[in-house]
């Protein structure tokens, strides 16, 4: 993670300003959906929301990515797709889909 030394001000009802060139560097544009996830007590990780399609979609590419790369070794394919396959059903999970 590489710090960008973007200083913010929070106003009086909560809105955090994300800078122009933050927002182009993030792929943000206006109207678009953030996330604010809590990393530690002082640290909040913002980044463009994700829909959990787009999310299992990614999950669904990524095993097919892995079966074309790694068609050799079908022990490490059956490894990564089963953990994938768990981090499908946790995310599931956390949205109240299961």
């Amino acid at each position: 993670m590489r710090a960008a030394g973007i200083v913010g001000k929070i106003d009086s009802v909560g809105s955090v300003v994300i800078p122009k060139e933050m927002m182009k560097s993030l792929g943000i544009n206006n109207g678009d959906l953030i996330e604010f996830l809590l990393l530690t007590e002082e640290d909040v990780i913002i980044r463009k929301h994700k829909p959990y399609i787009k999310v299992l979609e990614d999950i669904h590419l990524t095993e097919d990515e892995i079966r074309e790369k790694n068609a050799y070794n079908l022990n490490k394919i059956d490894e990564t797709i089963r953990l994938l396959n768990n981090v499908k059903k946790l995310y599931k999970a956390y949205l109240g889909m299961d």
